[in-house]
Parts: structure tokens; C-alpha cells; sequence
């Protein structure tokens, strides 16, 4: 499954170019942010400002919880979860 932190982190990190989007399966939306990066900037940077605003709504909404399963309706693991399931494989 795929993890709900690792997808915040690509979004801070990589926002710009989807790379959040794609790593949780959203390819279309991966696409868009790459080509409104990349030719939104040849528009005196408008979209990439547009796309940074795009990005932080996306990471409040992983933060928030809204995001609970990818593209392919695969859930997404929470840190907490994923805490308790290692614990639980320890046992």
C-alpha cells in the first residue's frame, strides 16, 4: 500500500511536477502539473504559481485525511497505521 507521509513529502518536495500525483497513481493530474510548470513559467511564472497553489490544496487534503485510497482504490496507509501493522507483524 501505498503511504500517506511519503506522498507529502514528494508533494513539498516535487510539488511543481506531480510527482506526488504519479506516485499515488494520478498519472492525468501528474501530467498536468508538469505541463502547467513548464509552460506556465514561459508565462512570467503564472503557472507555476498557479501549480504551487494547486500543490498546497493537494497537501492539505492528504494532511486532512480527505485522501484515503489511490487511483486504484488501494488505501492509503497513514504513519500511525503503518506503525501499528510493523508492531503488529513483531508480535
Amino acid at each position: 500500500p501505498k503511504k500517506k507521509y511519503v506522498a507529502v513529502i514528494l508533494a513539498v518536495a516535487l510539488g511543481p511536477f506531480g510527482i506526488h500525483n504519479f506516485y499515488l497513481g494520478n498519472n492525468g493530474k501528474g501530467v498536468a502539473q508538469i505541463l502547467l510548470t513548464i509552460l506556465g513559467s514561459l508565462l512570467f511564472g503564472l503557472g507555476l504559481v498557479a501549480c504551487e497553489i494547486w500543490v498546497l490544496v493537494e497537501t492539505v487534503q492528504l494532511l486532512t485525511e480527505k485522501e484515503e485510497a489511490d487511483a486504484n482504490g488501494y488505501k492509503i496507509m497513514t504513519l500511525a497505521e503503518e506503525i501499528a501493522r510493523e508492531q503488529k507483524k513483531a508480535e
